[in-house]
């Protein structure tokens, strides 16, 4: 990660446009965040979706193991299930795939691994998009 940090703060000192200075900036931010290692999701266990952030709490991980946020949202009845919180990076692809290979009612189990990404309807790779985005932003 210091790698990581130490080039882009190299970029800044170069003479770029705001925008690319601004990317530079908000590069540095996020690495601060994941050096950290304190990784905050949303606990909940009977939420709804769509979200509502009052219905839950935000929960700072345990830093032992590495941590990803989910969302498991299961139907059955008519009646829908979301939950939502911490599992270790570890465990997490056994988590789901268990999940779903065990139920039928299983309408979708995934993870992410930035703060509060746990919110949104669907998970999608969050670290892969945001560093495509910026890599696309310094090439354009």
């Amino acid at each position: 990660m210091t790698r990581i940090l130490f080039i882009v703060v190299g970029l800044m000192t170069i003479s770029y446009s705001g925008e690319i200075r601004r990317l530079c900036i908000q590069l540095v931010d996020f690495g601060e965040n994941l050096a950290s290692g304190a990784l905050q999701c949303y606990e909940c266990l009977t939420c709804t979706d769509p979200f509502n952030a009052s219905q839950a709490i935000k929960k700072t991980c345990p830093t032992a193991i590495e941590q990803v946020c989910y969302k498991f949202k299961a139907s059955a009845g008519g009646v829908d299930v979301v939950t939502r919180g911490c599992i270790p990076k570890t465990s997490s692809d056994v988590f789901c795939d268990s999940a779903k290979k065990s139920s039928s009612v299983v309408d979708y189990c995934g993870t992410c691994s930035t703060d509060l990404c746990n919110s949104s309807s669907a998970i999608a790779s969050s670290l892969v998009i945001l560093m495509t985005t910026m890599f696309v932003k310094l090439v354009v």
